[in-house]
């Protein structure tokens, strides 16, 4: 049954006040309130289940200072729709005790009232610690501050938490339970438990200071920055010289915190730009003051005022990060960083790579078919490398390995996309590289609609391939005279120089004759930035029909005995036939040959009636009609 209070209406079973509203009710009646209500001089104890709904958005529960506004013990469910609770000093708006049952948020807040002192900020929703049954729903709606340990905790749409300066208490809110689940919402300054199974985040903001405890799983988790006008920067400082022990709570911000032991976190895709531009809020990204496991995949970590704190022996893995803050560390956890830019390696002299090993991607280079110059170039590039880090390691040598750009110069289909992904890999083996990564870009895909946008998006596929390789195809078509183009090879002088050949290598690809073009006409500091060549020549027939075996050894198919005379008969007609035209595609002519011979081998086999009596090699093998059918279409 509905109860209103606040209505004229009289077709509506009514109340004067939300307190006689309450002693009018029965289990599960619905409490609707038509204009908003102050709980001066008491809170309401519930006596059973209720729902309170807010007739519009607009309605408020104002609680005032020293009272609980609600307070619920044991079997009654709870809820607040469409209601903004605000809440004076030294009060609670809701406290539970022994509570077994179902509390609901949905579209709803729960926030301090205005000028309410650091020190008089309370939990806003809290409950006694020793239970761990019932359960909180909080959907669409907003918490700044409680303090809860429940059986069950569902977040979802939601805003949960608040730094002190922004309005919050000085203490944490904690959110304790058996299962935790959070999706699609912002949490900050908050301290996280689940103890029964693995705390689950997706798709989650935060302001910082969220305190991750136990065992806890997020999917996606973006820190944003805290950028204080003047005026909010002049009262975080008022309010700070007026409660001098306030200071820390306020000022001592990390996006992440992993302070309890056993700690076993697991991040993905995480991002945390930082804010070194402004000196109100001391920030940084990590602390740790526990052993424990902390385990990031896909990060990009930006620069903060402050360093990270890291102060237990537990282990820390890092794989495709970039990381650009800084790192004081009182204790040295184990470290282990996969295709990961990081200070944290750096300092702790962490072994990411195998410098005294060779490289099995050598060996895979000088296997492949053809490529002389680029086998024998790659080689002695490695060689280079692997010697200047033993250099670098005796004290004999400085650091800085100079300029390693390349051109890759040749037709297509002659390999080198594939070479640089073998050389990636053949560099980061023996430590010349900090990623085996290869970004693969060309200019189309980089030019913008508008002035700017084409030096910006080169920019952000340099930072992409931060300590790899940055691999930009059909580079010719950078020669032609336009803004786009010259703002791109603008920033591409700026990353090609000395300052950032430690972090990227740039290999510029294309047709030999339009590659000098562009290094020897277009602007002369490119050749002082590209100063090795390699090149690709054509394939001659013998290594097209060998890289044809390859193929269809790779694509687990056969060629029946009495067909090799016929089908190398067939590809030196085809190739040649194709030689004479432009463009010639070399493997990638075979490729698209090879193909076609699979699929006419499973064409044919189709039309049989009784497959389970082909056997397995029948399967598998491509026969003389197969070629001459293919053979007669192209």
């Amino acid at each position: 049954m509905e109860i209103h209070v606040g209505t004229l209406s009289p077709l509506k079973k009514k109340a004067k006040d939300i307190y006689e509203a309450v002693e009018k009710s029965i289990p599960g009646d619905v409490i609707i309130l038509h204009k908003s209500c102050v709980l001066s001089n008491r809170g309401i104890i519930i006596p059973h289940s209720l729902t309170f709904v807010g007739n519009d958005k607009s309605v408020s529960i104002g609680i005032a200072p020293g009272i609980v506004g609600f307070f619920a013990t044991g079997t009654s469910q709870l809820e607040f729709s469409n209601l903004n609770i605000r809440v004076g000093g030294q009060a609670n708006a809701i406290r539970l005790e022994k509570y077994s049952e179902t509390i609901k948020f949905n579209n709803s807040s729960i926030v301090y009232q205005s000028k309410v002192p650091y020190r008089d900020r309370n939990p806003l929703l809290l409950t006694d610690n020793d239970s761990y049954e019932g359960k909180l729903e909080v959907e669409n709606s907003a918490i700044q501050n409680c303090e809860v340990a429940l059986g069950d905790i569902d977040i979802k749409d939601s805003k949960i938490g608040l730094l002190p300066h922004m309005g919050g208490n000085l203490r944490a809110c904690r959110l304790y339970a058996q299962r935790l689940t959070v999706i699609n919402s912002e949490i900050t300054y908050v301290s996280l438990v689940s103890v029964q199974e693995a705390a689950f985040l997706r798709n989650i903001s935060s302001y910082g200071n969220l305190e991750l405890n136990g065992k806890c799983v997020i999917e996606t988790l973006d820190f944003r920055q805290l950028v204080l006008t003047d005026k909010e920067g002049k009262q975080v400082a008022k309010d700070i010289k007026k409660y001098p022990t306030a200071e820390e709570q306020v000022t001592n911000i990390f996006c992440l915190k992993l302070l309890n032991e056993q700690f076993d976190v697991t991040i993905s895709d995480l991002t945390a730009d930082g804010d070194n531009t402004r000196g109100a809020i001391k920030e940084a990204f990590l602390l740790i003051a526990n052993d424990g496991v902390l385990h990031v995949n896909h990060a990009k970590i930006g620069a903060f005022n402050y360093q990270n704190v890291i102060d237990g022996l537990g282990e820390i893995t890092y794989e495709d990060v970039v990381d650009e803050s800084n790192y004081n560390l009182v204790r040295k956890p184990s470290i282990k960083g996969f295709r990961t830019i990081s200070p944290l390696l750096d300092s702790l002299e962490v072994e990411v790579e195998k410098n005294d090993e060779p490289s099995a991607a050598l060996d895979e280079l000088y296997n492949m078919i053809g490529l002389t110059d680029a086998k024998d170039k790659i080689a002695r590039f490695a060689a280079s490398e692997k010697m200047k880090n033993i250099q670098i390691k005796r004290g004999i040598s400085t650091a800085n390995r100079g300029i390693r750009n390349l051109i890759f110069a040749g037709p297509p289909g002659t390999g080198k996309t594939k070479v640089a992904n073998k050389m990636a890999q053949i560099l980061y083996d023996i430590g010349a590289i900090k990623r085996n990564i290869v970004v693969e870009v060309t200019p189309a895909k980089l030019k913008g609609t508008v002035v700017g946008e084409s030096a910006k998006n080169l920019i952000e596929a340099c930072e992409k391939a931060k300590g790899g390789i940055l691999f930009i195809d059909e580079a010719y078509s950078l020669t032609t005279d336009d803004q786009y183009n010259k703002d791109m090879i603008d920033e591409l002088l700026t990353w090609t120089d000395e300052k950032h050949s430690e972090d990227l290598i740039v290999i510029l690809a294309g047709y030999k004759h339009e590659i000098e073009e562009l290094i020897y006409e277009t602007n002369p500091g490119l050749s002082r930035r590209f100063p090795t060549w390699i090149n690709f020549q054509e394939y001659t027939n013998d290594e097209l029909k060998a890289i044809a075996l390859s193929m269809i050894k790779d694509n687990h198919a056969l060629v029946a005995k009495n067909a090799f005379e016929k089908l190398f008969a067939v590809m030196d007609e085809k190739i040649n036939q194709a030689k004479s035209l432009k463009n010639f595609g070399n493997a990638s002519f075979v490729n698209t040959f090879v193909n076609q011979l699979i699929e006419e081998r499973d064409v044919r086999l189709s039309h049989f009636t009784y497959h389970e009596d082909l056997t397995n090699e029948n399967l598998l093998t491509i026969t003389v009609e197969d070629i001459n059918t293919v053979s007669s279409r192209m």
